[in-house]
């Protein structure tokens, strides 16, 4: 295995703070529908940025291109649809069983899905490196378990869930987080898939960290199709394209432009990130991804009020975050094994 990566870890946290701040930008979209936001930012922050990215990095992009394996971008393509799907049904989960719950199931099973799987397709595995990661695995579970828990009772006692949750549509809900929380797993999946492209980006003179930022050009190809023709499907059947000549709606643009990058800028940074701690990245550095974000969003709903006058629910967020923070170190320690 590749010795700890002090650069790697750095540029995971980095993309942490990026991947737990970008949300906020949703938070503003008004008067832009969310149909209205998404197609054009799936379109920017999916396909333009990545690509521009990538241009001005790579020496040679269709050197690379040419010399890469089929299935190295097919495989990932798909992967990346897989994601484009778990999008669309986390949405859909939030309407019968609320955001905590959603989220909650979603994140749990994405990371831990999203890095076991890469993980136990690797060769010769220390017993030692087994027992790290799958501890570090399940401490993050258990501070995702907090978090939501914290989540729930602060809806409760906001009266959202008689808002949210029907009679009956709980299991609904829940099978569609599932699904929603594979779908999102498949995202890292497709990721680990893709690095081969980084040995042949290193043999054209690229870094190892930019040769990554070529992987998600194949993952993100696939789940662009899924977002935005969900998004474009919502535009015509709400007939929503006219939020773009509502007052405040160059605002509101803007907004999703500066959100575009931060979501890429999370993205990006993680695959470099990954790709510079070696074999591990994609496990020990996606966890670590996306416990960080978890801790941001949250930091930034206590900046927002969010949980103003909750006692009993932040104790239980408190404890979460706490444990989240525990399995960045165990994580980064299972890296020098």
């Amino acid at each position: 295995m590749a010795g700890p990566s002090i650069l790697g870890i750095l540029l995971i946290f980095a993309a942490g703070i990026f991947q737990g701040t970008w949300a906020l930008g949703v938070k503003r979209s008004e008067p832009l529908s969310w149909e209205a936001f998404w197609a054009p930012f799936s379109f920017i922050g999916m396909i333009i940025i990545p690509f521009v990215w990538v241009i001005l990095v790579i020496p040679d992009l269709e050197a690379v291109l040419k010399e890469v394996p089929a299935d190295v971008v097919w495989v990932p393509f798909l992967y990346g649809a897989g994601w484009g799907i778990g999008a669309v049904t986390f949405g859909l989960a939030i309407k019968y069983i609320g955001m905590s719950l959603s989220y909650g199931i979603n994140m749990g099973i994405a990371s831990s899905v999203g890095a076991l799987i890469p993980f136990f397709q690797l060769e010769n595995l220390h017993p030692n490196l087994v027992i790290a990661v799958v501890a570090g695995t399940m401490v993050m579970l258990t501070g995702v378990v907090l978090i939501t828990r914290a989540g729930i009772l602060r809806e409760r006692m906001q009266d959202y869930q008689d808002m949210i949750v029907k009679e009956g549509h709980t299991r609904i809900g829940i099978i569609l987080a599932l699904i929603g929380g594979l779908s999102t797993s498949s995202f890292n999946i497709g990721f680990s898939k893709a690095l081969p492209v980084i040995d042949v980006a290193v043999d054209t003179g690229a870094s190892k960290a930019n040769g990554s930022l070529i992987a998600w050009l194949f993952v993100l190809s696939g789940g662009f199709i899924m977002n935005f023709a969900y998004a474009v499907f919502l535009l015509v059947r709400k007939r929503s394209f006219k939020d773009y000549r509502a007052a405040g709606s160059g605002r509101a643009l803007l907004v999703m432009l500066v959100t575009a990058l931060l979501w890429f800028a999370a993205i990006g940074i993680y695959g470099q990130g990954a790709a510079v701690m070696g074999e591990l990245g994609p496990i020990a550095g996606w966890i670590m991804f996306m416990s960080l974000a978890l801790i941001v969003s949250n930091v930034w709903g206590l900046k927002t009020g969010e949980w103003k006058g909750m006692k009993v629910p932040l104790q239980y967020l408190y404890a979460g975050n706490m444990i989240l923070i525990l399995s960045f170190v165990i994580l980064g320690l299972a890296n020098r094994l």
